[in-house]
């Protein structure tokens, strides 16, 4: 049980904070499918779904953790 604890952590923790190349990428595509994020009804959560799914990381991260990455990267350099 431990151990599928720790490869359950190991995982998520990957996941959030990610390579510096996939960060890149993340706001790469963020920024080229902006015309997705109009403000209406559900499109930023599709937005994300779009890009997770551009990245080829759906299932191991969900709309939900992308707009918390994109909202802490925002945070962090002020933009």
């Amino acid at each position: 049980m431990a151990t599928e604890c720790l490869a359950w952590y190991s995982l998520i923790t990957h996941i959030a904070q990610g390579t510096k190349e996939q960060t890149e990428a993340f706001i790469r595509l963020c920024v080229e499918h902006r015309h997705l994020f109009t403000g209406g009804r559900d499109t930023a959560a599709n937005g994300y779904r779009t890009i997770v799914a551009k990245m080829g990381i759906e299932g191991r991260v969900t709309h939900v953790q992308a707009k918390q990455k994109w909202d802490n990267l925002k945070n962090k350099y002020k933009v």
